[in-house]
């Protein structure tokens, strides 16, 4: 049976996103490791929230379709499942993608790999982002994006780790692990999560990636 492993010092920021068509909504989980305990609500969440937001509003968006709408955003600190969820959606949003021409389906999706400098799966993790606009596919490889869109998606990645970096709380986006192995017993849960800073934040491949369902989070 799953368990939940809580995980000192880390904050999860969980952007919500509406689509204009009739494909489900989805959400990207960034979760924040920090130097210190993330207080409870205000504070270095406000400020992390307001970081996120101004990515989306001045850079992300432009990478992604109009069909695809910044919609919510909430922060919840993993030291318990019962903590409590804020809500720190900006008042002007919802905040729509700037690419025209249409949207793939949810379950296309562009990875940024979160790379940390160190070797190992439970060491490195990865995103997916959907709201990939058509106009991004490239004209004779149809299962991946064009030179310039993933050029485009680099930069936006980029530059949402300078947006977290530049705010001066002592968090960054991390890798969080919260199973580890004994023995020759794999998925053995940690008694707390040890997390890493994130260092890169990087598309490296150009590939499309098809959006993995997640299970419901443990109690």
């Amino acid at each position: 049976m799953s368990v939940f492993v809580p995980a000192p010092r880390v904050c999860r920021f969980t952007l919500g996103f509406s689509q204009a068509a009739d494909d489900e909504p989805f959400h990207v989980v960034l979760e924040l490791g920090k130097v210190d305990e993330w207080p409870d609500g205000g504070g270095a969440m406000d400020d992390y929230a307001s970081a996120i937001t101004l990515w989306w509003n001045n850079d992300g968006s432009d990478v992604f379709s109009e069909d695809v709408s910044a919609s919510s955003l909430t922060a919840q600190r993993m030291l318990a499942y019962s903590e409590p969820i804020y809500d720190l959606t900006d008042s002007g949003w919802p905040v729509a993608g700037g690419v025209s021409g249409g949207c793939f389906p949810t379950n296309v999706s562009v990875i940024a790999k979160k790379k940390t400098g160190m070797t190992g799966r439970s060491r490195n993790g990865r995103t997916y982002w959907s709201g990939v606009p058509l106009s991004s596919q490239h004209a004779s490889s149809f299962n991946r994006l064009s030179s310039a869109a993933h050029a485009n998606f680099i930069t936006a990645m980029d530059l949402l780790l300078t947006n977290l970096g530049s705010v001066d709380e002592g968090a960054q986006l991390a890798v969080v692990s919260r199973f580890t192995t004994v023995g020759t017993t794999h998925n053995v849960p940690r008694d707390e999560a040890t997390f890493l800073f994130v260092t890169d934040y990087d598309v490296e491949n150009a590939e499309f990636a098809t959006r993995r369902k997640r299970l419901p989070r443990p109690r």
